[in-house]
């Protein structure tokens, strides 16, 4: 059997002659401010309960509750003022910090509203059981640590952090990782539903203007060294069986978010979205098949740095883009060509060279689904003699004059490749 000694729970307060104070006030406030300008919520019970009205009234040296002694209770950081019953200052501490206890939380959950917590270590002007609201069902917590932050604790551009884990990785071994945080979701049941982690970043009605970030990732090397090939930002790996959902989905619940994918921060030789390596295989980069698009499902802007590139094994590119007016097609050293399924015909080609347009044979040139040309018609042979470019009589034209007309025609023909032997 384990003793343990007696004690005396209640504290005691002597004036500076050591006599027991009857009559004094005490004020809780604020940390470094003024407790009786600015004074902090104070309680008769530890959970929170029975709201202290201050000054709190002295009797025999103890803070008296109803004539008998009594303890009483406030946030961890705080500041205190001791006055004696003439009202001269006896004490005075700006900021007082105690070690915040593990203390037992609801022993039961109410849906909607309280979770259920084994214990929890809290700093808080809002009960962390509180968070049970978030859910509309039973919810439940084994450890939860809360903390409120305040002016006189945090700083400008400096984080406020409620659970710190510092790893200092000191064994040069590369296949030996330091992990500040793991959690592991393990599930038991055959139709559990289990994650890793979940992060919520939310606020009061009064946080009008508050920014919200569900979560960041800063990868901070010391300036100066070469960071090893496989560094990255964040990875997702999936291990023994394919999953059918994404690597990363969103979702609007009520309301949407402005952009899906923001980029900035990528090298100039590298991609926004690329591959791991050749040895990957997917159905394909982008799918635009699914959902509906307000305005476009994929926005080029002008110019050819925001177009479109292809790049061929040998190191060419070709870009297709547009300046506002035109949709321009920037061609390879050989030109511009459209080809069967597989490539194994030419149907259209242009010439880098020259610009001629080329079409397979048999093709032809269509108007409203007229053919206005076609492939060359042969057995032709050029006439002889002078040829005449019009500027006759049509009244008194001769045999011959109208013979030369026709040759020009006819060469014509010639010259633009409809005709030939």
């Amino acid at each position: 059997m384990s003793l343990l000694p007696v004690e005396n729970l209640y504290s005691q307060f002597p004036s500076l002659a050591g006599m027991l104070l009857d009559g004094a006030k005490i004020y809780v406030g604020e940390p470094g401010k003024d407790p009786e300008t600015n004074p902090q919520a104070v309680f008769w019970s530890v959970e929170g309960g029975a709201a202290v009205t201050q000054p709190l009234d002295f009797l025999g040296g103890y803070a008296a509750r109803a004539g008998a002694p009594a303890l009483f209770y406030t946030r961890a950081a705080y500041s205190l003022r001791l006055r004696e019953a003439s009202g001269a200052e006896l004490l005075f501490i700006a900021n007082l910090q105690k070690p915040i206890p593990f203390v037992t939380g609801p022993a039961a959950p109410v849906a909607g509203s309280t979770m259920q917590i084994d214990w929890i270590m809290e700093d808080n002007s809002k009960p962390v059981e509180a968070l049970g609201g978030y859910w509309n069902s039973n919810t439940y917590a084994a450890v939860a640590f809360s903390k409120e932050f305040t002016d006189t604790l945090t700083d400008k551009d400096t984080p406020a952090i409620g659970v710190l884990s510092y790893v200092a990785q000191n064994y040069d071994n590369p296949l030996s990782d330091g992990v500040a945080v793991m959690g592991v979701a393990e599930a038991w049941a055959e139709h559990a539903t289990v994650f890793g982690a979940n992060f919520i970043a939310s606020g009061q009605p009064t946080a009008v203007h508050a920014r919200y970030v569900g979560m960041e990732v800063d990868v901070q090397p010391a300036t100066g060294v070469q960071p090893a090939d496989g560094s990255a930002g964040v990875y997702v790996n999936v291990f023994n069986a394919s999953i059918p959902g994404a690597v990363l989905q969103s979702a609007g619940l009520g309301a949407t978010f402005g952009d899906g994918v923001k980029l900035g921060g990528i090298a100039t030789t590298g991609a926004g979205l690329s591959m791991q390596s050749e040895a990957e295989t997917i159905g394909s980069l982008v799918n635009t098949t699914i959902g509906q698009f307000a305005d476009c499902a994929i926005r080029l802007g002008n110019g050819v740095q925001r177009g479109l590139a292809f790049s061929a094994a040998t190191g060419g590119k070709a870009n297709i883009y547009t300046d506002g007016d035109f949709l321009i097609a920037a061609c390879p050293p050989s030109g511009f060509a459209i080809k069967t399924v597989g490539g194994a015909s030419t149907l259209v080609y242009v010439s880098a060279a020259d610009g001629s347009v080329d079409i397979q044979a048999g093709g032809a040139l269509k108007i409203a689904g007229l053919k206005v040309a076609g492939a060359r018609q042969t057995g032709w042979t050029a006439m002889s003699g002078t040829a005449v470019k019009g500027g006759l009589n049509t009244e008194s034209v001769t045999l011959p004059e109208l013979a030369r007309i026709v040759k020009a025609l006819i060469d014509e023909r010639f010259a633009a490749g409809g005709v030939g032997a």
